[in-house]
């Protein structure tokens, strides 16, 4: 691959962030209209023993004629003992493949998989958890359930995510290669033609304006055939409602492992930084 590396699925000079995912048979899900009863409804096992945390979300009206075919906007709840977010994300018809994802200033949740007639399969909910500045990463196989009943609301610590018009599938081209970059409102994964997806966490956002956010992400790094895990400053701005452009530096990609990195790469200032852009487009 030349000397280059791909970075969250676009060419760039280092690492790959990603994993593989695996092909599932074709679906036609949908609620019906039970109050308990929701396209996706499923548990794992949460920290504390004994306590399994509970979510569940079904179809949204759809953000436009051209995604009614294609993706379909998810919403639902997620508890976790005493706390309960809202959960947003992307829920593909086709497949029957979804991303999930909600989260705050402590914890984050992104939940992926398929949803077949006969419930959930190949499901993983990958929750992170911020402990005196770190964050811990925690990967949980999720089990499929009948019903559930979430009815607190949802905790005033949550981050509102990106905004909605931004989330769904954008077509990221670059050296005449195609991906599929999708964006849920606290993560991004893009998958190539082959299959192999390359997902990161958005563990903290700041809203520089209406159409300008800075994000602080997480996800797997391979430099010089060595993996480890990396936050990355990215900055994600729209031009237009079928335009949105991504940027980062190279510098702001710092190791886990490395002293001080989460504060680096928070401090880091985006804005004087030489910076790599590609284009996402509807």
């Amino acid at each position: 691959m030349k000397n280059a590396v791909k970075f969250f699925g676009f060419i760039a000079l280092i690492a790959i962030i990603g994993f593989v995912v695996t092909a599932c048979d074709n679906v036609n899900g949908n609620g019906n209209g039970n109050e308990n009863t929701y396209l996706i409804m499923g548990n794992f096992a949460n920290q504390s023993a004994g306590v399994n945390a509970t979510f569940y979300a079904d179809t949204a009206n759809s953000r436009s004629a051209r995604a009614a075919a294609e993706e379909q906007e998810l919403t639902g709840k997620i508890e976790d003992g005493s706390i309960i977010f809202n959960l947003k994300g992307i829920y593909f018809p086709a497949d029957g493949s979804f991303i999930l994802s909600a989260g705050s200033s402590f914890l984050v949740y992104e939940i992926a998989g398929k949803v077949t007639n006969s419930g959930l399969s190949q499901t993983q909910a990958t929750v992170k958890l911020n402990s005196s500045g770190d964050w811990i990463t925690y990967e949980i196989p999720v089990t499929a359930v009948n019903e559930v009943g979430i009815t607190g609301s949802a905790s005033n610590q949550q981050s509102n995510g990106l905004p909605n018009n931004w989330l769904g599938s954008w077509t990221l081209t670059q050296d005449e290669e195609i991906s599929i970059f999708v964006i849920t409102p606290f993560g991004m994964t893009n998958t190539f033609s082959d299959g192999i997806s390359f997902p990161a966490d958005v563990l903290e956002i700041e809203k520089v304006n209406d159409t300008k956010y800075n994000l602080i992400v997480q996800g797997e790094v391979t430099n010089d055939d060595i993996s480890y895990i990396a936050y990355v400053k990215i900055r994600l701005e729209q031009s237009n409602a079928n335009l949105l452009k991504l940027s980062f530096y190279l510098s702001s990609a710092k190791p886990i492992e490395e002293p001080g990195s989460l504060a680096y790469v928070k401090a880091f200032n985006i804005d004087i930084a030489e910076s790599i852009t590609v284009d996402l487009t509807r």
